[in-house]
């Protein structure tokens, strides 16, 4: 919140300096996976809002990684990534998306074969 003014004190009311080290809460955001469901390959696109280290991975239902996408530093843009699952058998997965500064997000994807 922009507007919001904070006044700390301590205990006998003298005022406390605080310095606000806030992380950057939204890095990146997963725009879209095309097509979903799909047979063998998607598309991930996704945005970077703040350039760093980023980590693409694929997981299974019971919490598996099954792939790594993408493992590096990335710029600020819009970038995508291919997951090609042809040697995947066919169920229902998440693409996992998680910045250096701790953000993570993940995406259902759906395969069929």
């Amino acid at each position: 919140v922009d507007d919001m003014d904070i006044i700390i004190s301590s205990t006998s009311g003298q005022s406390v300096d605080v310095d606000w080290n806030i992380p950057e809460l939204k890095s990146f955001s997963i725009d879209k996976m095309f097509p979903n469901p799909f047979n063998p390959s998607t598309e991930i696109n996704y945005t970077v809002e703040h350039d760093g280290n980023l980590n693409i991975a694929v997981y299974n239902l019971l919490g598996q990684q099954i792939a790594e996408l993408y493992k590096g530093y990335q710029e600020l843009g819009p970038h995508k990534v291919l997951w090609n699952a042809e040697n995947v058998p066919s169920g229902v997965y998440y693409v996992n998306i998680t910045h250096q500064n701790g953000q993570s997000e993940s995406m259902k994807a759906v395969l069929l074969k």
